[in-house]
């Protein structure tokens, strides 16, 4: 690669920097008039592409002239049906809005200008569009495979500048797996970023691709001496010494970028190495250097409209100010950079709006196609479909004169069958329906006959209980008050008690077995069908079958009734019933499932 000047890297930054920007001021207002004057009479002479190629390579021209000046050469290229002209003014528009950051717009004209010049066989300007749109796209591999899509067109079309620019940027694409998509300086996230993980080879395999491009680049350009491949080609190698730690070389050739990145008059690379540096400035604490940096990347991104790295540099002074303890400078930046950020935002905001707009006029434009294409076979369907009435009405007259008779015989004699089998299936139903509803009946009395023997039941425990804690309070009362003398006497009601106990106690068991002889169909399908119910649950079933409330059975098993509650719950869990079924009628339809009603 070509390299014209080496600067000494211990000359100051700050005069390096003074200088740019006395360099830039001095011929920026000459030169764009000048351009401007010659962009006019290209204009007059429909000479579009020359135009669009001097408003490529100036970004000076401020951002409203350049805008309109775009506009107007489409719109002279479309009446003239001038299509090389059209391709190349969507590819400069791209371009425009591509340096702006509205990365939708540039989408979508570069998609544009590719679709023209595939359709009317423009190599240059297809190789174009497809390295000019790859730089929009986030996902590293479908980059670089637009980009080596881009190289064969380029061969064919000898365009030797941008087959170097397609192979400098597929090194870049390499690049950014080891040293991070923020080469680029781009705020979007890529897939790029190497895994550390990885085996190192495969580390050392993205650096070889990356540098056998750039070594490709270089040797086209020392026939070339382009600017801008001199400036990209210095600038990588600068990326990479910095990621080597090499910050001094890294220095020289940020700096040899910068001078032929205004040598080609491209001012946001100019931005870009300047922001570089001011990285590598941090990173090496040199915070007298990196404000000087900071202070002419600010001064040339607000001249040139460049808001991403507006906000980006303003990010980077803040902190600045911040390592220094200097906080209220600090905040000022800070709120410098979120300003910014709020208009960058609004623009995307924008974008994404006209990435809506463009996505409905391609739906309404599929609408209008499919529409097209339903009427047409829905012409081809009619006319076929009125030949085939046409056959199938005089078929059908004739079929129809000779069976309309038998047809009529037929029908009557299948409605009087149908009237037959009507009367039979109605007798069935009754018969049916009289059948349910004595089966419901019986199925009531029997439910309700169980119901009351657990009621029975739950009343006999309850009546248990009652004996025990009067035995116990007569026990207690016998111990603490009652001499020795005197207890055989009062033995005597205790002893009465017990056998009462007893009695209840034979009954209860009585009626235990009546009860699980009564439902011993039901809980020998809870015991099939529900492996996971305890003892527990199949007893708290019983009771709640029986339609007994919280309070009789909290008192029938001795808890309490939140206890009853929480059991319920968990009953339900394990049976798997909805707050909406009551017990009793899920054990209604088990009983219907067993055939015993």
């Amino acid at each position: 690669m070509h390299i014209s000047y080496q600067p000494n890297i211990r000359h100051k930054i700050a005069l390096f920097c003074l200088l740019l920007g006395i360099s830039l001021f001095a011929h920026t207002q000459t030169h764009s008039d000048s351009i401007k004057t010659l962009i006019q009479k290209l204009q007059s002479e429909n000479n579009i592409i020359a135009a669009n190629r001097l408003l490529n390579q100036n970004t000076t021209l401020g951002i409203d002239y350049t805008f309109r000046v775009l506009h107007e050469n489409l719109k002279l290229a479309e009446d003239a049906d001038m299509y090389e002209a059209v391709a190349y003014t969507r590819l400069s528009i791209g371009n425009f809005w591509f340096m702006r950051g509205n990365k939708i717009k540039a989408y979508e004209n570069y998609r544009i200008c590719e679709t023209i010049s595939r359709k009317h066989g423009f190599a240059k300007i297809i190789g174009l569009s497809l390295m000019n749109a790859s730089n929009l796209i986030n996902y590293m591999e479908k980059r670089i495979h637009e980009l080596k899509m881009a190289i064969p067109y380029f061969i064919h079309s000898a365009d030797s500048v941008n087959l170097a620019k397609a192979y400098l940027n597929i090194g870049n694409c390499y690049s950014t797996y080891i040293l991070g998509p923020e080469i680029l300086w781009t705020s979007t996230p890529l897939d790029s970023t190497w895994n550390q993980t990885e085996n190192i080879d495969t580390a050392f395999n993205y650096r070889d691709s990356a540098f056998y491009y750039y070594d490709l680049a270089k040797l086209l350009n020392i026939n070339l001496k382009h600017h801008e491949l001199s400036a990209s080609y210095n600038l990588r190698m600068a990326q990479w010494l910095s990621y080597d730690k090499n910050f001094s070389q890294a220095e020289v050739y940020f700096q040899t970028s910068i001078l032929y990145f205004n040598q080609a008059r491209l001012y946001k690379g100019t931005v870009y190495c300047l922001i570089e540096l001011l990285d590598s400035k941090m990173k090496q604490n040199k915070i007298t250097e990196a404000h000087t940096l900071a202070d002419s990347a600010l001064m040339l991104a607000s001249q040139y409209g460049f808001t991403d790295y507006y906000s980006d540099v303003s990010l980077l002074k803040s902190k600045l100010y911040e390592t220094s303890n200097d906080y209220n400078n600090a905040l000022l930046f800070f709120k410098q950079y979120y300003t910014s950020a709020v208009q960058y935002n609004a623009n995307l905001i924008e974008e994404k709006i006209d990435a809506l707009n463009l996505e409905l006029t391609v739906k309404e434009h599929e609408n209008t196609i499919n529409s097209l294409l339903q009427q047409s076979r829905m012409n081809r369907l009619i006319i076929l479909t009125v030949i085939i009435i046409a056959l199938s009405v005089l078929v059908a007259a004739y079929l129809y004169l000779q069976n309309r008779k038998r047809k009529i015989k037929y029908i009557q004699e299948s409605m009087k069958k149908a009237e037959e089998l009507n009367s039979v299936q109605i007798k069935l139903l009754n018969t049916e329906l009289e059948n349910n509803n004595l089966n419901a009946k019986i199925l009531e009395e029997k439910i309700n006959s169980r119901s009351e023997t657990l009621i029975m039941v739950a009343n006999k425990v309850q009546k248990l209980k009652n004996y025990y804690e009067t035995l116990h309070e007569e026990i207690n009362n016998l111990v603490q008050n009652l001499p020795p003398d005197k207890r055989s006497s009062e033995l005597k009601p205790i002893k009465i008690s017990m056998m009462q106990i007893a009695q209840e106690q034979n009954d209860l068991l009585e009626l235990d077995t009546m009860s699980k002889q009564i439902n011993q169909e039901f809980f020998f399908y809870m015991e099939q069908n529900y492996t996971n119910l305890t003892k527990e649950d199949k007893n708290l079933l019983s009771m709640l079958i029986a339609d007994l409330n919280t309070k009789q059975i909290a008192g029938f098993l001795n808890i309490t009734p939140d206890s009853v509650f929480k059991k319920r719950y968990r009953l339900r869990k394990k049976l798997n019933i909805t707050n909406e079924i009551s017990f009793t009628d899920f054990y209604t339809e088990i009983l219907k499932k067993l055939g015993n009603p």
